[in-house]
């Protein structure tokens, strides 16, 4: 059955039962159960919907519709570049188990670069998009960009069966256009921020000590140099500085815990944590007033990227001298800065006591952040003049 001018075919008086409808165009029209013929657009066309359906006739009329767009078709996937399942991490091709990227923004330009269409990813980081004959014909030039999601950086990208080629510095795949062409693989590589926790204060006498925790929460596999850099007033007065690496994540120096060195590489992979433990010392004689603050900068160089990629992040940790405010001092962390519905957030309640009397006995009353249910609870490791911890708690999942 060949359509007419206005695209409409119908077939009548058709017996009950399955029937397979194929979109064919140029061909003749076939003598039954001699030949099939080929699932074909019609030139400059490409498919919306496919070329062959399956339908049933049970004695009722039925409607089978076949769309063709006049253009080419683009698509591809965003997806986390992180290696995770075996793959390889920031090498810019989907492999392993990497996932794809939901709600990333991609666009159709032209050699311009003016907007043709821009669409969004599904679930799957999958995306569509089509750019007309009219707009962008045989032989002109058609890109294809990605917009990254927040806190997302681009590890590269691949322009597929294209022919063209993909520039890292724009995040944009370029072709020359072949009208009726259906273009798949166009693909986009990223990977979330990786995560640096959190900034501390206290205040202390001479000659006190403070310990400040931080967390690197690494997303892609990375080497990571951390380096410290202190701003003392008086500026003509040092104060000595030490970075742990917090093997244990106990918030305390262990034995066989390494101090890091400003030239040593710490390498890391997709979700792994490092704890570190920073160490200030106020020198003796230092007057009410004095202080340090400490930046701690964490320099990410990127696995398997070349041109090299970086990410750096940075703390800041402040000491002041107060005859006043020393003593006691309580900290409260978190080990994620963003969660979604239904995450697990762990929070640290860290005591340290910075006065000249011991302290015997502690009691710490903390609340369920609002939005927040209660998990639950433990002591953590106890100093040496505190032999026991008792937790009195809310229920699973109610708050107080």
């Amino acid at each position: 059955m060949l359509t007419d001018v206005n695209g409409f075919y119908q077939f009548s008086n058709v017996l009950n039962g399955e029937y397979d409808l194929i979109e064919s165009v140029g061909q003749s029209v076939p003598t039954p159960d001699v030949c099939t013929p080929p699932e074909t657009d019609p030139v400059d066309f490409v498919s919306t919907t496919p070329n062959l359906k399956t339908l049933l006739i049970n004695n009722l009329p039925a409607q089978m519709n076949f769309g063709d767009f006049e253009g080419s078709r683009i698509e591809g996937t965003v997806f986390a570049d992180n290696g995770i399942g075996g793959g390889t991490a920031n090498d810019g091709i989907k492999n392993g188990n990497e996932i794809g990227l939901e709600n990333t923004v991609v666009k159709a330009l032209t050699g311009s670069s003016t907007l043709i269409e821009q669409t969004s990813t599904n679930g799957a980081g999958e995306y569509i998009l089509y750019v007309p004959k009219s707009v962008v014909g045989n032989g002109g030039t058609v890109k294809i960009q990605e917009v990254n999601n927040t806190s997302f950086i681009t590890t590269g990208g691949d322009a597929g069966d294209t022919g063209g080629s993909y520039d890292i510095a724009t995040d944009i795949n370029t072709f020359t256009n072949t009208v009726g062409s259906s273009y798949t693989s166009i693909d986009f590589a990223d990977v979330a921020e990786s995560i640096f926790l959190t900034d501390g204060s206290q205040s202390l006498q001479p000659g006190g000590t403070a310990f400040f925790q931080h967390t690197f929460e690494a997303k892609t596999d990375a080497a990571v140099a951390f380096t410290t850099s202190s701003v003392n007033n008086p500026s003509n007065i040092t104060w000595p500085v030490v970075l742990y690496n917090d093997l244990n994540c106990s918030g305390t120096v262990n034995s066989g815990e390494p101090i890091i060195q400003p030239n040593d590489i710490v390498n890391v992979t997709t979700g792994q944590t490092v704890c570190l433990l920073l160490r200030v010392t106020v020198p003796q004689g230092v007057s009410n007033g004095a202080s340090s603050n400490t930046t701690i900068l964490a320099v990410m160089d990127y696995n398997n990227t070349s041109p090299l990629i970086q990410q750096s992040l940075s703390r800041t940790d402040l000491v002041t001298v107060s005859d006043e405010e020393a003593g006691l001092v309580l900290t409260k962390s978190v080990d994620q800065a963003q969660a979604l519905p239904g995450a697990t957030l762990s929070y640290t309640v860290s005591y340290i006591n910075n006065g000249d009397e011991p302290i015997s006995s502690l009691e710490i009353t903390d609340n369920t952040p609002t939005y927040t249910t209660f998990s639950s609870a433990n002591c953590g490791v106890l100093p040496n003049n505190l032999t026991g911890c008792t937790i009195t708690s809310p229920s699973v999942g109610s708050t107080g």
